[in-house]
């Protein structure tokens, strides 16, 4: 039964087998974590480029088709053009 009974060290080399076995599992999961942001940059830039130019290009104008209020309209030196159109017809 020993063999399967586990085994207390004590000092400074059961603390350094636990130091470097949390830095590995530290390090893995670092390497992970930019590796999968890496491939999911590197898919949008090469699979889905086409996709995004065309959005960005149909978002660059946006066309707005409004009627503006108008004014009274004034001519110089006559006075006002409506009165001028009542006076004509």
């Amino acid at each position: 039964m020993e063999y399967f009974s586990p085994k207390v060290k004590k000092g400074i080399e059961s603390k350094s087998k636990t130091i470097s076995r949390r830095g590995f599992v530290l390090g893995l999961a670092k390497v992970a974590f930019f590796g999968i942001i890496t491939s999911r940059l590197a898919y949008l830039q090469l699979f889905k480029s086409n996709e995004f130019k065309q959005l960005s290009d149909r978002n660059r104008y946006r066309e707005i088709k409004e009627v503006p209020e108008r004014g009274v309209i004034m001519i110089l030196k006559i006075g006002l053009l409506h009165q001028i159109i009542k006076f004509i017809s």
